[in-house]
């Protein structure tokens, strides 16, 4: 064995049964930019069978359309509930019968939300 040592801070070159190794840092740096280069790969690979659906569902602009559509029924939902107990306090005070029908606009929404969900769910799926 022998070694050649170095400054403060620099690896050493060391001579093991006449093999030349670098230190550990060096040899770890290597092996990350290998595996680096072949994960590279394997993705590039796997993106170029991916169908365009495939890349449509798994692009982050979809995960927050999704997200979005989400946060937009649940605002919705929370309207019509504020709706219909507003109308209902305003027909108990003036004595009229309490209307069990929603508005036209608030069917409307739940149908739209109802269809994009299904639209979302279904391209998820079919990508799959």
């Amino acid at each position: 064995k022998t070694g050649r040592g170095s400054v403060r801070g620099e690896p050493k070159d060391v001579v093991f049964g006449g093999r030349f190794e670098k230190s550990k840092k060096l040899r770890c740096l290597k092996t990350v930019k290998a595996d680096t280069l072949l994960f590279q790969d394997a993705r590039a690979e796997a993106l170029q069978q991916q169908t365009r659906l495939q890349r449509m569902t798994r692009h982050k602009f979809f995960e927050w359309f999704s997200g979005g559509l989400i946060a937009a029924n649940a605002i919705a939902i929370g309207m019509a509930a504020q709706y219909m107990a507003l109308d209902g306090v305003h027909r108990a005070k003036h004595g009229l019968p309490v209307s069990e029908r929603e508005p036209v606009a608030f069917v409307i929404f739940q149908f739209a939300f109802t269809f994009l969900f299904t639209v979302e769910l279904s391209c998820r799926w079919i990508a799959e």
